[in-house]
């Protein structure tokens, strides 16, 4: 399990910046990252939106349509 404090931006191709554990970025971004950890063997990832300062609905819409279908259509679910 590995847990990552996130601040979610509007514009999509932010880079990610430092924030305290964590990162402040664009989806596209966290997307590249979750992949990163994903093909080192963390099969499980807590978000942490503490320091999140975009409206939380909006962010977790922009969660749920832009990152996590990345991770369940069937191209990529792997079996470890």
């Amino acid at each position: 399990m590995q847990s990552l404090y996130v601040e979610i931006t509007k514009e999509t191709k932010v880079k990610p910046e430092p924030i305290h554990f964590g990162f402040r970025l664009g989806v596209h971004y966290l997307i590249d990252y979750i992949e990163k950890l994903r093909s080192i063997g963390v099969n499980h990832l807590a978000l942490n939106l503490r320091f999140n300062t975009m409206n939380m609905d909006a962010t977790l819409e922009r969660i749920a349509k832009r990152v996590l279908p990345e991770f369940h259509s069937k191209k990529n679910n792997k079996k470890m």
